[in-house]
């Protein structure tokens, strides 16, 4: 019983690892090194199949060699008594070579004189993962196959994996439309903020966390303050997580043009610089003006070389009318 309760807790503080998981690249690994720990396995496999092109993606802990034959794998997967079957019921509940063809049945098959016998594999238990691809996560042993409670085991465990999959992959859609608005509202001169249930920052661009350092966002309705970069506007929206819009109203800086003109500036030139005396990227920049960065940045080299500035700091502070 002590036992029993003990792998219970190892399985849920894996199943936690799982769902913290902060992105997708890692996620595979993190799974599969606590699947090596919580299930008796020779090898535990991520394996990620694309019908179209019969490719395999896979990784094995521990590997031996494994992952080095894929190629053989591909090339007789469409002997596999277990791919096609988790292909077709992408969220499968573990099921095992033996559920399917005897042992004798099994030998015959050139996947396993090409691949399994020579890696020692003669029982093999999967299941899938998820409905929008056809992941299948395996489990290797060479003396004995998987019993009935063994497999109950593993479904509890691909419930967790499958939900934990499913969250981070929310988790990084959500991160990238996030970045997508940021931009969009960075390029108009606004920046957004998200705050945790205690009222501190969790994700913010580096401007707005400038701009807020130092202040009690906890209860914020509205704040208006004069800053260097201009005056700034930070409204909450009621949401969940709470957001903060931030608004910098950046007046544009009068370029002198006689000053511009002594220089030998293009208009573009000016234009550009202007933009960046508001504090704009090479990347808002050229959003703003529908051209590269790479174009944005030949403009303020020619500009700076012509003024004969350093930085672009200099090059601004050389056009500025006089207040």
């Amino acid at each position: 019983m002590a036992a029993a309760a003990l792998r219970a807790e190892d399985a849920l503080r894996a199943a936690y690892i799982w769902h913290e998981a902060p992105d997708l690249a890692g996620f595979p690994g993190r799974v599969l090194e606590g699947l090596s720990r919580l299930v008796e396995a020779d090898a535990v496999g991520w394996n990620e199949f694309d019908p179209q092109t019969g490719k395999l993606e896979v990784l094995v802990v521990p590997d031996e060699g494994l992952s080095r034959d894929v190629s053989v794998l591909e090339t007789w997967a469409h002997q596999h008594p277990l791919i096609g079957r988790i292909v077709e019921n992408p969220m499968s509940e573990p099921i095992a070579i033996s559920d399917f063809c005897t042992r004798r049945e099994f030998h015959r098959l050139d996947l396993y004189c090409e691949f399994f016998k020579p890696h020692e594999i003669e029982y093999q238990c999967s299941f899938g993962l998820s409905t929008t691809s056809f992941i299948g996560i395996a489990f290797n042993r060479s003396k004995r196959d998987f019993t009935k409670d063994e497999r109950r085991f593993l479904d509890l465990l691909r419930k967790h994996i499958a939900q934990a999959h499913a969250t981070v992959c929310a988790r990084v859609e959500a991160r990238e439309r996030l970045l997508l608005l940021e931009q969009a509202l960075g390029n108009a001169g606004r920046e957004i903020v998200v705050l945790d249930r205690a009222g501190r920052i969790s994700h913010a661009s580096p401007r707005a966390r400038r701009l807020l350092r130092g202040r009690d966002l906890a209860a914020l309705q509205r704040l208006e303050l004069a800053t260097d970069e201009g005056r700034v506007t930070v409204r909450r929206v009621d949401a969940d997580p709470t957001v903060l819009l931030v608004d910098l109203d950046r007046t544009p800086p009068l370029i002198d043009s006689r000053r511009a003109a002594t220089y030998g500036l293009t208009p573009r030139e000016v234009e550009i610089l202007a933009l960046v005396a508001l504090g704009y990227t090479s990347a808002q920049i050229a959003a703003a003006m529908t051209i590269s960065a790479r174009t944005v940045d030949k403009h303020v080299e020619h500009a700076l070389a012509k003024i004969g500035a350093s930085s672009r700091r200099e090059a601004v502070a050389a056009l500025l009318e006089s207040p």
